[in-house]
């Protein structure tokens, strides 16, 4: 009877039940001493994994907001996109460099960020590009996503030559890794609606919430479809910047806010409607997030463009490029530093210059399936 007992207290272990029937609990104090300490050592291990591999210790079936394995495309054909600058206000072409010494210290940055995310601890998967088909490889971010119930997103992009960053080697890769299902919204391009990833959406993967702004990148449409598949909520508003004497619409979501587990990240300036903005707010604080408000100038500096990531021994890191550092304020970095366990900052000037895209934009985070130990 009593080995029967610790055995189930070790299937509600391994299921991530946190909350155990009294019996089994009961029970497994009853188990003589070697068994108590089998036990002490399993519960252990799942904690630390809870912390490490984005296991969640309850039965709700609800995902962790941070992981600690990100997926990064390493690519030498980086370059100014014609095709995305009509409304990435972000992007600036024209440098004194010539496209081979771009290329080169692009790829000299994207391999800093990789190196500093890989000495913090963080499990980074670089895959490098073999097509050379988009100079924008660098941000997978747009193209998928992973969700710990056990799928894969595949996302439509309104650029032609972006399309051709889906590589079926990388999903077919992470699916038989990760034993995962893929959703695929990409035949909605053929309909002109384009839904691009994280980029478009900002998550709250914990209280499923969905927040975006509605540009020509991401389709109302098609972001109510996602929210209906996967059961968030969206909240939808519409968001502009200044462009020298005129406003254009924010492109993307990620460039202007950043959810955490604890706290937010967000230029409400940029949300004019006063209805909109107070929602927007209101979502945050209610939710139980601490908000950090940046301003038009802060956005610019990719203030926004900021993500929350685990390292694989329990630390929570905050990733940014170094320009988004230097760009916030020493009050407001303390209170990141509040949250967090170290702010993770390399330099990316010449890939934000070019492309409109920081280091939230390189990193597609890689939840693992619930309960799944990969």
């Amino acid at each position: 009877r009593r080995q029967g007992c610790g055995g189930g207290v070790m299937a509600a272990l391994r299921k991530g039940v946190y909350s155990l029937p009294q019996t089994s609990v009961v029970g497994a104090w009853r188990l003589n001493r070697v068994a108590r300490v089998r036990l002490a050592a399993a519960t252990a291990l799942f904690r630390r994994r809870t912390l490490t591999t984005g296991y969640r210790m309850e039965k709700t079936g609800r995902e962790t907001q941070i992981t600690n394995r990100v997926l990064m495309i390493r690519s030498d054909a980086f370059g100014f996109n014609a095709q995305t600058a009509a409304d990435n206000q972000f992007q600036h072409p024209g440098d004194a460099l010539s496209d081979t010494q771009i290329r080169e210290r692009a790829l000299k940055e994207f391999d800093g960020l990789a190196k500093s995310l890989r000495a913090h601890n963080v499990d980074v998967n670089v895959v490098e590009d073999t097509h050379r088909v988009s100079c924008d490889a660098i941000f997978p971010n747009n193209w998928i996503s992973f969700h710990q119930d056990g799928k894969m997103v595949l996302y439509p992009m309104m650029a032609l030559n972006r399309r051709l960053e889906r590589a079926p080697e990388i999903v077919t890769s992470w699916k038989e890794r990760l034993g995962a299902g893929v959703v695929d919204y990409t035949s909605y391009e053929n309909e002109g609606k384009f839904l691009e990833g994280t980029g478009s959406m900002v998550l709250d993967r914990v209280n499923r919430i969905a927040y975006a702004c509605l540009s020509r990148r991401t389709h109302v449409d098609l972001l109510r479809k996602f929210c209906h598949d996967f059961g968030y909520t969206p909240i939808l508003f519409e968001a502009a910047m200044q462009c020298g004497d005129q406003y254009c619409p924010v492109y993307h979501t990620n460039v202007m806010m950043s959810v955490a587990e604890t706290f937010a990240i967000v230029c409400l300036d940029c949300v004019q409607n006063k209805d909109e903005r107070v929602a927007l707010s209101d979502s945050l604080k209610k939710s139980g997030k601490e908000i950090i408000t940046i301003s038009e100038d802060q956005v610019k500096g990719f203030a926004g463009n900021v993500l929350q990531l685990a390292s694989c021994d329990g630390k929570r890191l905050f990733v940014m490029s170094t320009q988004a550092f230097n760009s916030f304020s020493s009050e407001q970095l303390g209170v990141i530093r509040s949250h967090c366990d170290e702010i993770v900052h390399s330099s990316l000037e010449i890939i934000q210059k070019h492309s409109g895209g920081g280091a939230r934009c390189m990193i597609a985070e890689v939840f693992p399936p619930y309960y799944k130990d990969s």
